[in-house]
């Protein structure tokens, strides 16, 4: 089975995810997800699509020319192959990698994979609190062609919650390799954290759930 989406309309990344049988080891903790292995960085977004972030990531690699540019943008020469120790190099990794919005890390190297970086950031994704499952907000835009003028909005849309909480972890909303309260087993977590996360405010309801059972046991 593949799945296959598109990340950022203007660059139109798209992506393609086999979906298969792994029969190696994995971490125990790994319930929801663990990544494997990966190569390069996140690319610049607005780099102008693939092909012109492969001509950026060349030219960075030494593979392809960088050429001199005059004060008014135009060419001043036929271009070098530069490196780290050239002024044009870090010329192109300042505007073309640094400069852009999604670049967090300054001294990140652009082509580099840091693969527990990258589990690390994974996992945190994964395990923060997103917003209420059901509650999900959408951004409205308009915009008039005659005056240029631009609005944006946001606005909530609710629709029926979950009725199992077996079905959802209770922190996150993650809907797999989900485990049961052990003292009620009446509510799900997708891990270790999020369960003692949610214990002050479950405690009480748990207690009373066993204390129902208990009762109706005997």
């Amino acid at each position: 089975m593949n799945i296959q989406f598109v990340h950022d309309l203007g660059d139109w990344w798209s992506h393609t995810i086999h979906v298969s049988k792994y029969d190696e080891t994995v971490p125990k903790d790994a319930s929801v997800a663990h990544l494997l292995s990966g190569d390069g960085a996140v690319p610049p977004e607005d780099m102008g699509g693939m092909k012109q972030y492969a001509y950026t990531m060349a030219k960075l690699t030494g593979k392809l020319k960088i050429e001199g540019k005059k004060t008014d943008g135009t060419k001043s020469d036929n271009g070098i192959f530069a490196d780290p120790g050239t002024e044009r190099w870090w010329q192109v990794l300042n505007s073309d990698v640094r400069a852009k919005l999604n670049v967090t890390t300054l001294f990140a190297s652009p082509i580099e994979f840091d693969l527990e970086t990258a589990r690390s950031k994974l996992d945190t994704a994964i395990r923060q609190k997103t917003q209420k499952v059901g509650k999900e907000k959408s951004k409205l835009s308009k915009s008039s062609f005659q005056s240029g003028i631009a609005a944006q909005t946001t606005r909530s849309n609710e629709m029926a919650l979950p009725q199992d909480p077996k079905k959802f972890c209770a922190i996150c909303g993650v809907t797999v390799a989900l485990k049961y309260c052990k003292g009620c087993n009446s509510i799900a977590f997708c891990c270790r954290e999020h369960q003692v996360q949610s214990w002050p405010t479950h405690k009480e309801e748990c207690r009373r759930i066993q204390k129902a059972n208990k009762k109706n046991s005997r």
